[in-house]
């Protein structure tokens, strides 16, 4: 026993409430702490989801996750927004895709799937097209990036799409443009050329006139001088003098 009556096991007591007390407000501060930060992170974040919503929907981008393995596909609203549609199960399945993508252009499409499966590639960036509503032609780039496990095997892609028809629309524009410019080019230089030979050939024919005129003039006054002596001649042979 202590001069105060306590014994050595209840100061051991005392000191052990008093340890597991700090602890308990240590804890609680690092908790609180902890809580804070947490709350700040879940701010931040849905912050930057919000700046990341509105930019997608100023830019008017979907955004779309597709699983390599049950080929489900997941659209954001503004996948539906861009073409028009309204929300449906067959909008979110492999088979509406390719029933409404170019031939041509889902063929090269399937490709680039099979090529992410494989792990010969891990992103892609491609311009295909689509008739969504049966009617209308839609020019869309997609960009993805292949989602891997630990062991990298592909599960996923995330990516978005983006409506370029009005771009497309514009360099094909163009393109017919420049055509239609070196057709015209070309004829108006074929025109040129024909025009040049034309003159070259009158040119030429009316040097040949001139030569013809100067060897038909030099030739005049011996013919005259002929004609002449002719005359006299005849006129020598009725008068007897020949």
């Amino acid at each position: 026993m202590t001069t105060e009556g306590f014994s050595t096991e209840h100061w051991l007591v005392i000191v052990i409430v008093f340890l597991l007390v700090c602890m308990l407000i240590v804890i609680a501060v690092y908790i609180a702490k902890t809580n804070s930060k947490l709350r700040k992170s879940y701010k931040d974040l849905a912050e930057a989801k919000e700046s990341l919503s509105l930019a997608l929907e100023a830019s008017h981008d979907g955004i779309f996750e597709y699983n390599l393995i049950t080929k489900e596909i997941i659209h954001s609203p503004s996948m539906y927004q861009m073409f028009g549609l309204e929300k449906s199960h067959e909008f979110e399945t492999d088979e509406w895709w390719q029933s409404h993508i170019i031939l041509e252009d889902a063929k090269a499409i399937l490709d680039i799937v099979q090529l992410c499966k494989d792990g010969t590639i891990d992103e892609y960036d491609k311009v295909f097209r689509i008739i969504p509503d049966g009617k209308t032609l839609y020019y869309v780039r997609t960009r993805g990036k292949v989602m891997r496990d630990n062991n990298g095997k592909p599960l996923k892609l995330y990516g978005t799409h983006s409506n370029v028809t009005e771009l497309k629309e514009a360099q094909n524009s163009l393109v017919k443009l420049n055509e239609n410019l070196h057709q015209m080019v070309q004829a108006e230089t074929e025109k040129r050329l024909a025009q040049e030979k034309l003159l070259v050939q009158q040119s030429k024919m009316a040097m040949m006139g001139e030569m013809i005129g100067a060897i038909a003039h030099q030739w005049r006054q011996p013919l005259n001088s002929l004609g002449i002596a002719i005359q006299d001649v005849e006129y020598a042979y009725e008068y007897g003098e020949l």
